[in-house]
């Protein structure tokens, strides 16, 4: 089993870099369509599923990928916040915000 999930990971992972340079900004709809399904996104809201989940996806993190959260900084659901500040290396992370949505933010691996 553990295969076949690094073998999806791996495919996931090719279909996000080639989404990526096709996408022009999010503009095209398939090649965005295609990103999007390739990246990660924590919407656990709590403290400890978020946690688990960062303490299991970090050592396949390398540069240029991408982690998507759903309530960062959010004073409602601070757990979030506190597992990505504990499991995360921030010297190495650069977080983002999205502009539209003021707790939805992603952070890219450098």
């Amino acid at each position: 089993m553990a295969w076949v999930i690094l073998v999806v990971a791996g495919l996931l992972e090719v279909a996000w870099a080639i989404g990526l340079k096709y996408t022009q900004g999010f503009t095209k709809l398939w090649p965005s369509v295609l990103t999007i399904v390739a990246m990660a996104y924590f919407d656990m809201d709590i403290y400890s599923p978020t946690k688990e989940a960062l303490k299991h996806i970090k050592p396949r993190l390398h540069k240029g990928s991408i982690l998507v959260f759903d309530e960062l900084c959010c004073d409602a659901f601070p757990g979030e916040t506190q597992a990505v500040l504990e499991e995360l290396d921030l010297a190495n992370v650069r977080l983002r915000r999205y502009a539209h949505q003021p707790y939805c933010s992603y952070a890219v691996v450098e």
